[in-house]
This record gives C-alpha cells, sequence and structure tokens, in this order.
C-alpha cells in the first residue's frame, strides 16, 4: 500500500516537473528543450564545455562521418 501511494506520487511529481521545465526559458533548460522537441537540424550534436566544442570539431565530423553535425556549448 504504502509503495503504491509512493509510486503514484513520484509520477505526479516527474510531471509536474517535466511539464515545468520544458516550458522553462532558462539558458540551462532552453538547449535540451531544443533536442527534446526536434528544434535543431542536425544528425550529431555535441554538448558540453568549450573544450569539447575546441576538441570535438563539429565541421571535421561533417567531412569525416558524411552527417550534419553540430556543436552546442553550455
Amino acid at each position: 500500500m504504502v509503495l503504491s501511494i509512493l509510486f503514484l506520487l513520484n509520477v505526479a511529481l516527474d510531471y509536474g516537473f517535466t511539464r515545468i521545465l520544458n516550458q522553462s526559458r532558462g539558458e540551462l533548460y532552453n538547449e535540451w528543450n531544443n533536442i527534446i522537441h526536434d528544434k535543431i537540424e542536425a544528425d550529431l550534436v555535441v554538448i558540453g564545455s568549450s573544450r569539447a566544442w575546441v576538441q570535438y570539431d563539429p565541421r571535421i565530423m561533417d567531412s569525416l562521418l558524411l552527417v550534419s553535425a553540430k556543436a552546442l556549448v553550455s
């Protein structure tokens, strides 16, 4: 019984928080929302700090893998 109540509470909280974060316009969640809602025009996305952006150059990945690549710097 207690497990069922905790499960339902967990589902309700997850739904609420997910809904709030999807509507968030903050910089932290903006890129994630774009990924979830398929607003990024790329086949391969590199997500990370500026170090990831420099170490994994999307232009090189474009030519080697023959895909559309984009880097998202957080």
